[in-house]
Parts: C-alpha cells; structure tokens; sequence
C-alpha cells in the first residue's frame, strides 16, 4: 500500500510563491508539490528561497554534473542569525570544514579526492562488515529484554558512531562525547531557532570537536597507524598531490559528521517505513535477501536531505530555464526521487523496486559521497539484524513520534518502537 500524498493546499501559482521545503518535515508531503511542479514549473525561482528550484530527475543530474558551470561553493544558504556570544567562542576554533570535499570546487576538489578516495577502498570497507554486524547486535543485545525502546537512542544513533569510529581508530570510550558533538554541530548549522544559550552551547561542541581532532592527529602523525587516518596523515608529506594538516582535519572531521549522522538518520527513516506498514517488515523478516534492494528504496523514498545547494558560476540553461551568473540553485532531491519518468508509481514504497538505487540522496557527479558505500553496508547489515533478531519489531505510541527540527534533514529524532519479550 503506498503512503498518500496530502493534497495540495492551494494554486500552484500561489505555491511558487509560498514554497519553503523547509517547513515540511515528511518527504511524501513535500513530494506532492513537486509532483505538480513536474508537469507546470520543473524549474522555478523561489522568492522564499532565493533560488531557482530544480525538481525534475534528468535536470537534477545535469545540474549536479555540470560542475564547470554550477559551484558548491558560495552556495550554501544563509537561514541563520547567531549571536554575538556564540560567534566569539567559534573565534577560538577555526572555520569548519572549509577544505573538506563536498564544499569546495576543482581542482582543490580533486586532488583532496583522490587522496580520500585511496583511503576508503573496498577491501578497507569489506573488512568492516564483521565489525558491523556486531556493533549491530550488541545494539540489539542492549534492550531486547524491555520489549519496548526509542530507536534513536538505543540503535540509529550509537551503531554509526561505533562503525565509523573502527573506520577512524577512535576508542569506544570517546563515543559518547563525539555524538555530543556532531549533534551539537548539526544543531548549530541547521536549526533556525536555537536560542542564545542553545547557539553558545553548541559553538563550544563545535570548538572542543576541532581540538579533540587535532590534538588526534597530532598524536596520529607523530605514531602513525595503518589505518584510514594514517593514510591521509602519509600524504602530508608526499608534496603536492597530498594534503595539508588542515585539510587532513578538516576531511576526518566531514567523515565522522556525516559517517555517523547521515547513516543515523536514514536508518530511522527506514525502520519508520518498514513498520508503518506491516506487510513491509514481515517481507523483510520472510526474505532477508530484500535488505539491500529494501536499502536504496528506503534511500529513494525518505533520502535523509531535501535539497542540495548550487550556485551558478555561469549563465546555464536547465530545463529550458536560463540561470544567470550568481543565483542560487536549490536541487531537490526529493522532487528527483518522486520523478514518475524515471520511477513507476513513485508513491508506492517498493521494496523490489529494481532501479532504486538512481536516488540521488548521495549526490551524483565530482560530489557524489565517498562515503556511500559504507552507508549501504551499515544500513543493509542493520536491518539483516533487526529483523533476525526482533522479527516482532512494531511502531510505539503514535503521539510520541518526533521530527528533527532543522533546515536540512528530513528525518526522526525520536522514534519509539516495542516487540515480543
């Protein structure tokens, strides 16, 4: 049974003008406005936004591909104000993921790519799966005996942060305060209503994160391990093709940030699908070989982010629309994903669904995510596991459901679930 769009509350013309993807918070809701934006306005200017809104999937891929045209960088959208207390304790920090991959443009881009990309390789990735597969049960092993749990708490958000920290040799003792962390960035950089005290608490996370990083590295460069770390350490000394210690800090910190919280958050949404339908779950349960089909659809249907944020460095034409030097683009992921051209019955959750994976929640292009195939890994050994291990696994009190609160993720932050004893 597909999951029904709401019905779309006014004009489209009215909508152009009142769309903000940021006020919705479920990506089945906001993919009814696109749906109708395929068919009227695939590309638009979004007074809101700032930004031409790009929807229809072959223009989102070309958008996405056309990095000589289109640049990451300058693109990020401004929807914050912080005060001035929490901008001077980030003064004793330095500026956050400035080098890191997916915010800056060739030929910086590249050569800090194929550094990374050397490190993450398949047989590094491959060797993780064991490691996996028990950080998973033992997450299981945590709570199996209360029957009922928060799934956030209890697995979506400590499973990626132990995975990720085998892949980066940071001890278990040091979990608890990174997840603190990265929470506290992610709040920092997307939550539009922090309040004061919330912004100083968070930029404090933000500057302990870089400390412990590079206090780290440090320690890393002067007793290197043969780790994915020692790798990237190595090529500070191997010239210009290498990376500096800055940028060595501020690629480790973009992996751990969005190796444990992407990862989490997809997770989330994809037990909430799987169980807000019960055939779904009891297809997953009867056949685990679904999980890796299960995966990309769970990734298609939910991704994680709306949208992904461009900047055109050149006048550009896309779908029939001329963008002029300097807008903002504002790609949208989940008006790709809803696209009917490319997926049949786009509503329809479908776990066989055989082209899945041309979902475009890790990007496409020069910026397509490294990190990709450790999140399917994850995400497909997780749900082996739960449903081995909770094959009675149901949704918990409706009323209790909670959505992230912030401008770039469409995702849980509490998500109560309960099963057999």
């Amino acid at each position: 049974m597909a999951d029904q769009p709401e019905t779309a509350r006014c004009p489209f013309h009215e909508l152009m003008e009142r769309f903000d993807p940021l006020e919705e918070t479920d990506a089945v809701s906001l993919a009814a406005f696109y749906t109708r934006a395929h068919e009227e306005a695939p590309v638009f200017h979004s007074p809101k936004l700032d930004a031409y809104v790009i929807s229809r999937h072959a223009d989102v891929l070309a958008a996405l591909k056309d990095h000589e045209r289109i640049s990451r960088i300058g693109s990020q959208p401004l929807h914050r104000k912080y005060v001035a207390e929490a901008l001077a304790v980030l003064q004793q920090g330095v500026p956050m993921l400035a080098n890191a991959l997916i915010f800056v443009d060739p030929p910086l881009h590249t050569r800090l790519r194929k550094v990374v990309a050397d490190a993450i390789t398949p047989r590094r990735m491959a060797s993780l799966a064991p490691v996996i597969r028990a950080s998973a049960h033992r997450m299981v092993d945590s709570v199996i005996t209360q029957g009922s749990a928060e799934f956030m708490s209890f697995f979506a958000f400590p499973f990626p942060i132990a995975v990720i920290s085998e892949l980066l040799s940071f001890p278990e003792e040091d979990h608890p305060r990174l997840r603190v962390w990265v929470d506290d960035f992610m709040r920092w950089s997307a939550s539009p209503n922090l309040e004061p005290e919330e912004q100083v608490a968070c930029a404090r996370s933000v500057v302990a994160l870089q400390r412990y990083l590079m206090t780290t590295l440090e320690e890393r460069k002067a007793s290197p391990k043969d780790d994915l770390v020692g790798d990237l350490l190595r090529s500070v000394d191997a010239g210009p093709a290498g990376m500096s210690m800055e940028e060595v800090l501020d690629n480790v910190a973009l992996l751990i940030i969005g190796g444990y919280h992407t990862t989490a958050l997809a997770l989330g949404n994809g037990i909430y699908r799987l169980l807000s339908r019960r055939e779904r779950w009891e297809a997953l349960c009867a056949e685990p070989a679904l999980a890796p089909t299960t995966v990309e659809e769970i990734l298609r249907y939910d991704g994680i982010g709306e949208g992904i944020p461009r900047e055109a460095k050149q006048d550009v034409e896309i779908g029939g629309v001329l963008i002029e030097k300097g807008s903002k683009l504002h790609i949208a992921n989940i008006g790709a994903h809803f696209d009917k051209q490319v997926f049949p019955n786009p509503y329809e959750f479908d776990m066989r669904r055989e082209n899945a994976s041309r979902h475009t929640t890790f990007g496409y292009g020069i910026h397509y995510c490294v990190g990709a195939p450790l999140a399917r890994l994850e995400m497909r050994i997780a749900l082996e596991v739960l449903a081995e291990r909770l094959p009675s696994l149901r949704l918990g009190p409706e009323e209790e459901l909670k959505r992230v609160e912030n401008t770039l993720h469409l995702a849980f932050s509490h998500l109560p679930v309960a099963w057999d004893v």
